[in-house]
């Protein structure tokens, strides 16, 4: 038994998405978001203070240099999906952010 040519269109918007659908989808997710990904890229911030003048540095550059921040992003839609009320989420965003920074230092220099 085939799908049918509907089913499989559907099928393939779903699982190939144009770059567009995709650069939408994101935005989308990130608006939902956005006062917790302020609020994740502060906590960055705080948590990257230091005397040493490179590490308050370093920050800011990340910071400022944007990026997707996909998984601090899934982290806090995941807990607003979950109806989640309180702050920690914003925490655990920047630690799985904390975390993935981490590996792609560790992949950069281990390489």
């Amino acid at each position: 038994m085939g799908s049918s040519p509907t089913a499989r269109a559907s099928l393939e918007t779903v699982t190939s998405p144009s770059a567009s659908q995709s650069s939408a989808a994101l935005h989308n997710l990130t608006d939902f978001v956005k006062v917790d990904l302020a609020a994740v890229n502060a906590v960055l911030l705080q948590e990257m203070q230091s005397e040493i003048d490179l590490i308050p540095q370093l920050a800011h550059h990340l910071i400022a240099s944007g990026g997707k921040r996909v998984r601090p992003l899934l982290t806090l839609v995941a807990a607003k999906l979950c109806g989640y009320q309180g702050m920690q989420h914003v925490d655990l965003a920047a630690c799985v952010e904390f975390i993935h920074t981490a590996t792609l230092l560790h992949d950069d220099v281990v390489d």
